[in-house]
């Protein structure tokens, strides 16, 4: 397993939720993790209150397409979903729509998905930008 510093980086890149512009920041490293996928797709586990975040082959329910040719000369790619994002904030009772949220990648499933946690606010997982 390599555990070199720029291997614990990428690991530790957040998604960033930002409820007052529905919107969520993906990082371009985080879809490297994931080999570059041309559709993802983003699913809320409420009673872990845990992102997954996971590569799709083609387009499905509830996929987002990467649009690649758009990343060119940024950090990261933007998905704005008011749905998505509102079941976040009916789940998150603490936040503050005017703020926006880093929520951490804690773990990886099998290697083709990233898990993000969206709890614990005061110690420090869920990040004022």
């Amino acid at each position: 397993m390599n555990t070199s510093p720029l291997c614990k980086n990428l690991a530790s890149l957040p998604l960033v939720i930002d409820p007052k512009k529905s919107r969520l920041r993906i990082y371009k490293q985080t879809l490297a993790l994931l080999d570059n996928p041309q559709y993802i797709q983003l699913l809320i586990n409420p009673e872990k209150k845990i992102i997954l975040l996971c590569p799709a082959t083609s387009y499905q329910s509830a996929c987002e397409r990467i649009k690649w040719e758009q990343l060119s000369e940024s950090k990261c790619c933007e998905i704005y979903s008011t749905s998505f994002v509102g079941k976040l904030m009916l789940l998150s009772n603490d936040w503050d729509e005017n703020m926006s949220y880093k929520a951490k990648d804690y773990y990886v499933s099998h290697g083709r998905c990233r898990v993000f946690n969206f709890t614990f606010p005061d110690k420090g997982v869920l990040i004022h930008e």
